[in-house]
């Protein structure tokens, strides 16, 4: 697989919900707090598979709704996803148990596109008071005149799973 997921989680990426619950606050729901710091991967297969491709990150989560991932990919070195990247940096909801993101980063290479503006969604729930679960999508937006010519994020609106290179299976475990 040529792409890789940028995560977002972070695993912690915007997508739409749909949902029709409540917005929870970060502090809600059996002590089960958003905000912290959590480590996740993202498996582009089956992550039962020892042999599935993956990408490690960490994702800072903000008590006032934003995020920002550090992943193996923006190292660069990556197989995956091989170039320079950014920082992902996005916004998160709740929504009872599940956890909904947006993000956006810069990306040297994007899957082949050049240079691009990378954006990420996740959907995540939790399944113990220190895991969350879900799925993460990626996408590239092609930047015409390289650096100098990138799309606005405002005027392409953000990714929702199912639309972009995935779902991936996503795995996040809280550290602090």
């Amino acid at each position: 697989m040529k792409a890789a997921v940028r995560y977002s989680m972070a695993l912690l990426l915007l997508a739409s919900s749909g949902s029709t619950g409540r917005p929870a606050q970060a502090s809600e729901g059996q002590g089960m707090t958003v905000a912290g710091l959590w480590s996740g991967t993202v498996y582009y297969g089956d992550p039962a598979d020892p042999a599935t491709p993956k990408e490690q990150f960490l994702a800072t989560v903000d008590q006032d709704g934003t995020y920002s991932v550090d992943s193996t990919a923006a190292t660069g070195a990556h197989p995956l996803n091989p170039g320079d990247k950014t920082e992902e940096r996005g916004l998160w909801t709740r929504w009872d148990q599940r956890v909904v993101t947006h993000g956006f980063w810069f990306d040297e290479v994007g899957a082949g596109a050049g240079f691009s503006v990378g954006r990420g969604a996740t959907q995540v729930e939790f399944v113990a008071h220190d895991r969350l679960a879900g799925f993460a999508d990626i996408d590239f937006l092609p930047c015409p005149g390289g650096p100098l010519g990138c799309p606005d994020p405002a005027d392409v609106g953000a990714l929702t799973i199912g639309q972009g290179l995935g779902p991936f299976p996503v795995v996040l475990r809280r550290l602090r």
